[in-house]
């Protein structure tokens, strides 16, 4: 039985189901293969494409490698001679795959063992059992998600069992993990000494475990779960393939150990009433992209193809807030193979601006570091991880540096930092209403920043055209996207060729702040003349572009006897970080009187601001901006 190596996982599922109805070891392959990634991913993804990534990165937690791993299946791989080799699953990790390919995957028969049945058990018997050893298949992978996630530990159990003598093993079993560390497969230790061992004997079981044990040592890895959960993890996934195969013959209180605690597909329903005779108008009508998308087959700006010649580009981030940048030296970083060129304010032919808001917001410093995180500078390389890794290495010393408040409440101390936005917005008679109120209640309530978690971080494509620039970017500004570009580039506006397909989440997040990314990329392309594709990881993706604002509210609020809202009255201070920009109690203003229906309000906004730069963008106090609601 084989499989062509770029058989999708989603096709093998089926194979090894059909293959599963004679024996029930590929059930068991085909259910774990159906535990990697989702849908969309086991449609495109092949078999020989996953077991590659694991050959390139040997501490990749592979379900396809550890489950063809486990059955003994055998690859065949064919050389830049089209000569053909045969290697096990757990040597090709080590092959050098260099111009090489996997062609075939094979798989052994895994038959049963009979035995020769004696007429004189029969003859005792009101049943006949099939006798004989049977391969006894478990595997595991435990993750944080049901989907989409690789595993903390995978594991793989395999051995030839026979029941009937006393659950005896019969040669060597197979012991494979993963998630342990980037060079260890088998517990060899541990199936050596299994071989031709009964697996109802309590005490050698507590020995194999000892063995296992001794045999375990994961890795520590910041991204993973920590070393010790990780190898009690693998000694308890063993022990549940124990009690798997021992069955009823184990003892009742351990017997549900042997079980997965699965769960069911979750599901939603709501229900509302509805006017037909409205209809378009609150008729009930499928999302038109929604199956496109839960089943992964739209793109994304990130499922762009590579173009030819194409760069690849990351920020340099400033570390320090409300200071003088001295100097930004990319020597070693423009030294590391790979690396094209470091862009920054000098290579910026129209305005060092992104923003084209109240405060100019520059799309590299120019001298002045106005919070942590600001960009100084691109560099460019050949591929995203060189260009992320030399970005790190680019060396800046600061001076000068004044004072940081990065409290909110500590701004509102200073009252020259609250200034009046607009006449005040109200209706009813707030002051008559609070003054006859039988209870009144007020105090302070604070609200921390919120970061834009988006699944899809801020990411761009800038391509040199004889007429202009095309934009490949998720935003949701279109027209202001085309001029800030223009601008930074001192071209006309009809230009910048900007498409935009979808946004993978946004929370706001990308109104205007990618156009940060767009001037960026732009001046690198503009200055290279090749495409330019910046994707920023999740650190500086938090770094540069900052968080929701926190709020300080002070509110009154005075009630009837029966405890019914007659008035409200509350002062915003919104922290917009180191510019006016961002602040947004305005929209608190409006947004607020939606809360409750009252029948007096009074709302007035206040912008303030103290004269110290903040330590990140929106998240550390340089604007406080008040309103009364």
């Amino acid at each position: 039985m084989f499989l062509g190596g770029n058989v999708s996982i989603t096709d093998a599922i089926h194979f090894f189901g059909k293959a599963g109805e004679s024996n029930p070891v590929w059930t068991a392959i085909g259910q774990h293969l159906h535990l990697i990634a989702s849908v969309g991913i086991r449609n495109q993804g092949t078999l020989a494409g996953n077991l590659m990534m694991k050959n390139a990165h040997n501490d990749f937690p592979s379900d396809v490698f550890l489950s063809m791993e486990t059955a003994g299946a055998t690859l065949e791989i064919v050389g830049p001679s089209g000569g053909v080799e045969e290697k096990t699953v757990g040597e090709f990790v080590t092959t050098d795959m260099n111009r090489k390919f996997i062609k075939k995957i094979k798989f052994p028969s895994l038959k049963n063992k009979t035995t020769k049945k004696d007429l004189h058990k029969l003859w005792l018997t009101s049943k006949a059992k099939a006798g004989g050893a049977e391969w006894k298949i478990r595997t595991f992978k435990i993750m944080p998600r049901s989907s989409n996630a690789h595993a903390y530990v995978n594991a793989g159990f395999l051995a030839l069992v026979d029941a009937e003598n006393n659950f005896k093993i019969e040669g060597k079993p197979t012991i494979v993990f993963g998630g342990i560390n980037s060079t260890f497969i088998h517990a060899r230790e541990t199936e050596n000494f299994l071989m031709d061992r009964n697996m109802n004997d309590h005490d050698m079981f507590i020995e194999a475990l000892t063995i296992l044990a001794t045999e375990l040592e994961p890795e520590f890895d910041p991204v993973l779960a920590s070393p010790i959960y990780r190898k009690q993890l693998a000694m308890g996934l063993f022990y549940k393939f124990f009690l798997y195969v021992l069955g009823d013959a184990a003892s009742p209180n351990v017997r549900s150990g042997a079980l997965n605690l699965d769960r069911g597909v979750s599901r939603g329903e709501q229900s509302y009433d509805t006017d037909e005779s409205l209809w378009p108008v609150s008729e009930p009508i499928e999302k038109v992209e929604s199956k496109w998308q839960t089943s992964g087959e739209l793109k994304y700006v990130g499922d762009i193809p590579m173009q030819q010649g194409e760069l690849h580009s990351a920020f340099v981030l400033s570390k320090r807030a409300n200071c003088d940048v001295v100097s930004v030296n990319a020597t070693k970083a423009l030294a590391m193979p790979g690396v094209v060129d470091f862009v920054d304010a000098n290579d910026i032919p129209g305005v060092n601006d992104w923003r084209m808001g109240a405060v100019p917001e520059e799309i590299f410093c120019s001298g002045k570091s106005m919070y942590a995180g600001q960009s100084l500078g691109l560099v460019v390389a050949e591929t995203r991880e060189i260009a992320i890794e030399a970005a790190r290495m680019v060396e800046v010393e600061y001076s000068t540096a004044g004072d940081i408040v990065v409290d909110t409440e500590k701004a509102m101390e200073i009252p020259a930092n609250v200034i009046p936005f607009g006449p005040a917005m109200e209706y009813g008679p707030v002051d008559a209403n609070m003054e006859s109120a039988a209870r009144v209640v007020q105090g302070r309530f604070k609200m921390g920043s919120q970061y834009h978690f988006h699944m899809e971080t801020h990411t761009c494509i800038v391509s040199p055209m004889e007429d202009g620039f095309d934009l490949m970017i998720p935003s949701q500004s279109v027209d202001m996207m085309a001029a800030v570009v223009a601008k930074a580039l001192n071209i006309p506006i009809n230009s910048i060729n900007t498409t935009i397909t979808r946004l993978g989440g946004s929370y706001g997040a990308k109104i205007v702040l990618p156009n940060h990314l767009a001037t960026a990329a732009a001046v690198a392309a503009n200055k290279l003349k090749k495409p330019v594709r910046l994707w920023l990881p999740m650190e500086d993706n938090m770094k540069l572009f900052g968080k929701r604002s926190p709020y300080v509210f002070d509110y009154k609020i005075g009630l009837s006897a029966e405890g019914k809202i007659l008035a409200i009255q509350s002062s915003i201070y919104c922290d917009g970080g180191w510019s006016l920009n961002e602040v947004d109690s305005p929209f608190a203003c409006f947004f607020g009187q939606s809360c409750y229906k009252v029948p007096a309000l009074r709302f007035c906004s206040l912008w303030s601001e103290d004269k110290h730069p903040g330590a990140y963008r929106h998240e550390s106090t340089r604007n406080v901006q008040w309103g009364t609601l």
